[in-house]
């Protein structure tokens, strides 16, 4: 009987731990992503103060979260995200029309990463 007991208190953990990062996953992806849509928003007014200000505490909010990500997000997929990022702020500055595709790709890059740790019949099976 102790040995169900033991069994089952482990696997409850398991679970909870399991639910608990894919809520610090969806945390975190959010916190980056209401910055990044008001970075959109900064855009489409076209004003390049703000603009600047924003992309800067996206790429800070993204720095602050990529540890906890580490844990359950693979290395590849915020590599890539963290490349995308980096390459915000250059396009920023030359005021090059590329810009606004590179935004949009490093919000489905953290759309995707949170999509992704979400425990869908599809991911398991």
């Amino acid at each position: 009987m102790t040995r169900v007991k033991i069994a089952i208190v482990i696997l409850s953990l398991l679970i909870l731990m399991s639910i608990g990062s894919v809520l610090m996953v969806h945390y975190a992806c959010n916190r980056v992503m209401t910055v990044l849509e008001q970075v959109q928003h900064a855009a489409d007014r076209e004003d390049t103060e703000q603009l600047g200000t924003l992309c800067d505490a996206a790429y800070e909010r993204w720095e602050d979260i990529q540890w906890m990500l580490m844990c359950t997000v693979s290395h590849e997929k915020l590599t890539l995200t963290d490349q995308a990022f980096c390459r915000l702020r250059p396009l920023l500055d030359t005021d090059c029309d590329e810009f606004e595709a590179e935004l949009s790709t490093v919000y489905t890059m953290l759309l995707h990463i949170k999509q992704g740790e979400t425990p869908y019949l599809t991911n398991i099976f």
